[in-house]
């Protein structure tokens, strides 16, 4: 099976900050205010809407049999910015709302949870209100795990949390999944492992990590970063791999835009990933960065 795994495409606000804001966004809390005024003063030279439609088409053009996306598909939490993230949802797959046959599995990221109550207003215009956390969707052989670590917090922090209760909760889908024999995949936008600052890590990261060795997982994949990175965690050594953005546009501060390819073959006890990196090249196209085999 295919899968392709994409994160952080940061679809930002039109216009200026007061234009953002009149289009349903009024009310802002100081850290929307905060990342509008970063988007408006950097982040829209670095994070290019036109780049994140390229990396949708060399997806697309791939044909992976599923779409894994963790996270941060807005910048701010605001309304308009969700109904950009769901057109370029729709160009990954035009029925992606449909929870029983779309090709396309979804997890919220920090940014989507800027404010409170700004993810249950863009999951609603996502159509996905009804998806609670976590949640295991099966695809043939592979068991794919969502969670969640989307939670508002205070100015200059990205960090992120599960809870006991989700961790607990993704204890019993993993060994469900585990007993079935399945290929287990789990989906955090904050990375698990310690690649990150502490103002932008996932705090119960420790707790996380030490249930997937305890109760077992094949493969975790992460966003947040902005960066490809390729990690094991705990004891049991399980595979992460982070995605960087998918709309960061090719320069000496951001690595460039790109998506993981990922061929999962094998059986129980057996399973293998052949990773491939696709990235935006200075030349404007994707290109194949490398590709290498890991046992899972």
């Amino acid at each position: 099976m295919m899968l392709a795994h994409v994160s952080d495409p940061h679809v930002g606000p039109v216009g200026n900050v007061g234009e953002a804001a009149v289009h349903g966004a009024r009310g802002l809390t100081l850290k929307q205010r905060l990342a509008l005024s970063n988007w408006h003063r950097r982040r829209r030279h670095l994070l290019r809407a036109e780049i994140a439609a390229a990396t949708a088409a060399d997806i697309v053009a791939a044909a992976p049999d599923h779409i894994a996306v963790t996270g941060d598909l807005a910048n701010a939490g605001l309304p308009a910015e969700f109904d950009g993230a769901a057109a370029w949802l729709e160009a990954l797959d035009p029925g992606f709302r449909n929870a029983e046959t779309a090709k396309l599995s979804i997890i919220p990221g920090n940014h989507d949870a800027m404010a409170r109550g700004t993810w249950e207003v863009g999951a609603a215009r996502l159509g996905l209100e009804k998806q609670s956390y976590p949640w295991c969707r099966r695809l043939g052989p592979i068991a794919l795990i969502g969670l969640s670590s989307a939670v508002p917090t205070l100015p200059l922090l990205a960090t992120g949390r599960l809870g006991a209760e989700q961790i607990d909760t993704a204890a019993k889908l993993l060994a469900t999944a585990g007993a079935e024999g399945l290929c287990r995949v789990v989906l955090v936008h904050h990375p698990p492992g310690e690649t990150t600052l502490w103002r932008r890590a996932l705090t119960d990261r420790k707790a996380f990590c030490r249930m997937l060795s305890e109760v077992g997982a094949e493969l975790v994949l992460y966003g947040h970063n902005h960066r490809s990175e390729e990690t094991r965690i705990g004891a049991a050594q399980i595979l992460a791999l982070g995605a960087p953005s998918a709309s960061a546009a090719p320069g000496p501060r951001l690595e460039p835009a790109g998506w993981f390819g990922i061929e999962i073959s094998g059986k129980p006890g057996v399973w293998e990933a052949n990773v491939t990196l696709r990235r935006l090249s200075q030349g404007g196209r994707f290109e194949t960065a490398w590709t290498r085999t890991h046992s899972l």
